[in-house]
């Protein structure tokens, strides 16, 4: 480690070849970063030095050029349900003829279907109607946050002028909820979108960068099935490995932003530093982006680390979320970005449903970032950053933030 000429304490990274002239950039360029203070649960990073990137040129082009913004500490935001109300089972039938089906409600993005009426032959005799069918049959009843429920039976039959009581639908889809890749396919290389989102076909791909590099899914997962799961065969000058491209995100969420997904890191090591978990931009020379790595190596202790910006590669130009703490390897963790609307806002980093991290000083959203034409789960636009090595779950984005309680849904999901 070598320190700063300046005397502010920073010091360069520590895979860096020796400082000298060429043509691309790399990790020795990087600043590094202001001690982390903790405030009961909370974070809080005193200011750093905010600079751009102008300690000389070396020998790799990647994404370690970047420094360091400032984060407070975290507040939840308010509760707001996930799942919209089904719809209504069907009516009873009348002195003694079975009633047919209502119409499906629309809870969310699809209540269930409505139920027969109850056959009514005698007084007090026969059961009302039953409720909906579920949108999903492989969804486990009430479960809000994922699908529609099936409706409850109706009441029994009352005299026989009247058949029963119609069931109730189950609850529906978030509409809010507009990318959602469960990774539950067994083979091939389509990823399902399960939102129901209304906003059309908005399917993943999978697909390898380099020789030797594999994604592909397997029940090593965390929520339903299957996980996708990204392997890495080389890195430096010619990284090798598995990624997911993914539609734009602009269009499904210009606004309020919430990422949810589940990662589980194969290693962390100084060969995983800065490796992408997702990257929205249009490439290593483009100024509007957004990115999660798993290991920033600028900073210490090498931070899972939130950007986005729309001027640059800079610290300045980059408004952040970083965790307090390495993310661990071997081991399922729950991240979730939340962006609610307003500038500024207080950006939220959650880290197995507990708030790790805010900025109060966040300004930009999807709409600023703009379109963006490279969009990867496991892959950086930066050439010398290693590929994501380990496995993906349940991947979300909703056009709205989420409150801290609807993470913590989400992360004891299983």
């Amino acid at each position: 480690m070598v320190p700063d000429m300046a005397g502010t304490g920073m010091t360069e990274d520590d895979a860096s070849p020796p400082l000298g002239p060429d043509s691309t950039l790399g990790s020795a360029d990087l600043t590094a970063e202001d001690a982390i203070a903790t405030q009961g649960d909370a974070k809080v990073l005193p200011d750093s030095n905010l600079r751009s990137d102008s300690t000389g040129p070396d020998f790799a082009q990647d994404s370690s050029d970047l420094g360091k913004a400032d984060e407070d500490a975290f507040d939840a935001s308010a509760d707001i349900p996930i799942g919209g109300s089904g719809g209504s089972g069907g009516s009873g039938g009348s002195n003694g003829t079975g009633g047919a089906g209502a119409a499906s409600g629309t809870g969310g993005a699809g209540g269930g279907s409505g139920g027969t009426g109850g056959v009514d032959s005698s007084e007090d005799s026969n059961l009302g109607g039953t409720g909906g069918s579920d949108v999903d049959p492989s969804a486990s009843p009430g479960d809000a946050i994922d699908t529609s429920s099936g409706g409850t039976g109706g009441n029994s039959g009352g005299s026989t002028a009247s058949g029963g009581v119609a069931g109730t639908g189950g609850a529906g889809v978030d509409p809010d909820l507009v990318l959602w890749y469960k990774f539950d396919e067994s083979s091939g290389t389509a990823v399902a979108d399960s939102s129901q989102s209304g906003s059309g076909g908005q399917d993943g791909t999978l697909g390898t960068a380099g020789s030797g590099g594999s994604a592909s899914y397997s029940t090593d997962c965390r929520v339903g099935t299957h996980a996708v799961s990204l392997a890495t065969s080389s890195r430096g000058s010619t990284p090798a490995g598995g990624y997911v491209t993914i539609p734009a995100p602009e269009n499904l969420a210009p606004g309020a932003l919430t990422i949810a997904l589940w990662v589980k890191l194969a290693a962390a090591t100084s060969s995983e530093n800065w490796e992408r978990i997702f990257d929205f931009g249009n490439g290593s020379t483009a100024n509007a982006y957004l990115y999660l790595t798993a290991r920033a190596s600028d900073a210490t202790p090498i931070p899972l680390r939130f950007g986005i910006s729309n001027t640059g590669h800079t610290t300045a130009a980059e408004q952040r979320l970083e965790s307090p703490s390495v993310l661990t390897a071997n081991v399922w963790h729950h991240i979730a970005i939340v962006l609610p609307t307003g500038a500024p806002y207080a950006g939220l980093l959650y880290l197995d449903g507990v708030g790790v991290a805010t900025n109060k000083a966040m300004t930009l959203h999807m709409s600023d970032v703009g379109a963006t034409t490279l969009n990867w789960l496991g892959r950086s636009p930066f050439t010398a950053d290693p590929l994501f090595n380990g496995s993906l779950d349940d991947f979300r984005i909703y056009k709205r933030a989420l409150s801290a309680t609807e993470i913590t849904a989400l992360f004891t999901l299983r």
